[in-house]
């Protein structure tokens, strides 16, 4: 599986990117101070990327992430020999027919039928160009551009709470399964990237109104391609971001009886935007175009993930109807499994106990801030901060949605890392909005 350049080029290649960060944390750091983490978070999702591919070979001798390397080898050396239908495949411009034009010099891509799986396929196909087909150095090199997007979450959070830049380098770009989970050749690469870039450029272009036509058209490309790979994604996302823009809105009209009035206003017309998106993006929806048919899936992918091959790795959160009343009753327990899950009770192998103990530990940070605020000062503080109510109402729809519908902790422990660094900032940001409070008390007694 591994070849000579798995162990020549990726320490090269780790070596390059390092210097180029080096350089950029060096033109960046006197007027950004956060770019003293740029370097360190870079070399840990390389070397994260390098562990990822180690234990998937060594470990699991081989899974989907080597799949996806061996069919995006297939397409680049398709373009040796018909650069044309290349360029039409990675555009996504391509039929049935195309897959005539493969041979056993190119070698037969999977994921074909998949269009979800295969975008990752085309997107690792241009890496393979300047990695040399070498599974390791492909890893390596998408570490490097993935880390571009959980960098620009942590910049976010930096903006709104500066005094937390040290802290927050613990909720986004150090956690264990993020990096693990976050760096190799799977769908949760990209789509934690593009969640990220999304949340990023959005805020750039709705809240700052910086550049907002550029940052909007980056924030659209980068939905895209979350859209095209996992769906529910988007539809986890666009509310929060859509309610947080209003909030915000809403923060700044200073008279109580305007924002009384203004306030249902523009609710609708974020609820009709909403609506109208939902529309024009139906058809890259597939099985989540409708309320009937999320149910349904939901349903159907929950008992798929419990049958009989699965055992050893399912969990069940019991049997639910495909109706709205029926998926409600599991909002708990679905939303619990999808943040925490899996805990020191369901570790029945090493890689589920690493990720268990990181879940004891996000628990335990998790209930020491809502009883340190109490109930309903942990409420008042989500409810009044624009940022922490979309990073906390995301986490919680994207874990609910992973919750109900996963029930195998080999897929949890990878399809949760997209919503991991939200919930764990909105965490800290609380934290640091109760002692301010607490300040704010002690002063004024």
């Amino acid at each position: 599986m591994l070849t000579v350049w798995d162990y020549v080029l990726p320490p090269l290649y780790l070596l390059i990117i390092f210097f180029i960060g080096k350089n950029i944390k060096k033109k960046r750091i006197k007027l950004e101070p956060e770019f003293e983490f740029f370097t360190s978070g870079l070399l840990f999702k390389m070397i994260g990327s390098i562990a990822f591919c180690l234990v998937y070979v060594l470990y699991y001798n081989g899974g989907d992430t080597n799949a996806y390397h061996e069919a995006a080898v297939s397409l680049k050396k398709l373009s040796y020999y018909h650069t044309d239908i290349f360029f039409k495949i990675l555009t996504g411009n391509y039929t049935w027919e195309y897959i005539g034009y493969f041979d056993y010099r190119t070698g037969y891509p999977q994921y074909w039928r998949d269009p979800q799986a295969f975008m990752v396929v085309r997107l690792t196909s241009i890496i393979e160009f300047i990695s040399f087909n070498s599974y390791i150095t492909t890893s390596v090199i998408l570490s490097a551009l993935s880390f571009s997007g959980i960098w620009k979450l942590y910049r976010l959070f930096c903006e709104y709470y500066p005094q937390l830049t040290e802290k927050f380098t613990y909720t986004t770009i150090f956690i264990p399964s993020v990096i693990f989970w976050g760096s190799g050749i799977l769908k949760d690469t990209f789509t934690l990237t593009g969640a990220c870039w999304f949340t990023f450029h959005l805020h750039k272009a709705l809240i700052k109104r910086e550049s907002p036509y550029k940052n909007a058209l980056i924030a659209l490309i980068a939905g895209y391609f979350v859209l095209k790979i996992k769906p529910y994604i988007v539809l986890s996302l666009v509310p929060g971001a859509l309610l947080w823009f209003a909030f915000t809105k809403l923060k700044n009209v200073n008279n109580s009886l305007a924002r009384f009035v203004f306030g249902p206003i523009l609710f609708s017309i974020v609820l009709g935007f909403f609506l109208i998106l939902f529309s024009s993006i139906k058809g890259d929806l597939g099985a989540y175009s409708s309320v009937e048919s999320i149910l349904n899936k939901a349903a159907i992918t929950q008992k798929d993930l419990k049958q009989e091959y699965n055992k050893g790795n399912a969990f069940d959160i019991g049997e639910f109807e495909p109706t709205i009343s029926g998926v409600l009753s599991k909002f708990p327990i679905a939303v619990f499994s999808g943040i925490f899950r899996p805990t020191m009770i369901d570790a029945k192998n090493i890689v589920m106990l690493i990720s268990a103990l990181e879940n004891t530990l996000i628990l335990l940070g998790f209930l020491y801030v809502l009883f340190s605020a109490g109930i309903f000062q942990f409420y008042k503080i989500v409810s009044e901060n624009p940022i922490i109510f979309f990073s906390m109402l995301y986490a919680i729809i994207f874990g609910f949605a992973v919750g109900l519908s996963t029930s195998n902790f080999g897929a949890l422990v990878r399809y949760k890392i997209p919503s991991t660094p939200f919930f764990l900032s909105s965490i800290l940001m609380i934290w640091k909005e109760n002692q301010l409070i607490m300040e704010k008390i002690k002063l004024n007694k």
